[in-house]
Parts: C-alpha cells; structure tokens; sequence
C-alpha cells in the first residue's frame, strides 16, 4: 500500500515537472547585467566584439574599451598611451 502511494506522488511530481519545463517559465532567475554594462543599448553589448591588444603591455580587450593614441594605436589605459608615446622602445617587464 505504501508503495502505491509513493508511486502516485512520483508520477505526479514527473508530470508537474514536465509541464513547468515545457511551458517556457524559466526555473532560476537570470543574472543581472555586469554594472558596466548597464545603462547600455542591448545592440552595443550583444553579438562578437573586435578584440585588440594593448600596443604598450599587449594586454587584450574589446576595441570599445579601448584608448586610440593618435596614430590609432590602442592602449589599455591613458597611462600607457602617455608611456608609450613618451617612450615608444620601452615595454614593461613580464612576470614576476
């Protein structure tokens, strides 16, 4: 008898589950946007990025994040335009 009514309530739990899952409500909730991001078109954020690297450390990021010297190089920073413009032959030591 016992295992009667655990088998009801087993396949009870299984259609409830099955209807929840096809009905397209989504179980988690979905995270929220990083802070840099909000505020943003959805267009601007969403689709493959260019990616470039850094001219002064080589360090990549997307080309929006990015500081154009004036000969369009890119920077990861305004103080690695600066150093690099002021002193083009130096790049900065790797590792530690």
């Amino acid at each position: 008898m016992l295992l009667k009514w655990i088998g009801v309530i087993l396949l009870v739990a299984v259609v409830w589950w099955l209807l929840r899952r096809s009905s397209g409500q989504p179980t988690a909730q979905a995270p929220a946007p990083p802070q840099a991001l909000r505020g943003q078109p959805a267009a601007r954020r969403s689709g493959p990025q260019t990616i470039v690297a850094c001219t002064h450390c080589d360090l990549h990021l997307p080309v929006d994040e990015a500081f154009m010297g004036p000969d369009g190089r890119p920077y990861c920073s305004e103080a690695h335009r600066i150093a690099h413009l002021s002193d083009p032959g130096r790049r900065p030591s790797r590792g530690a």
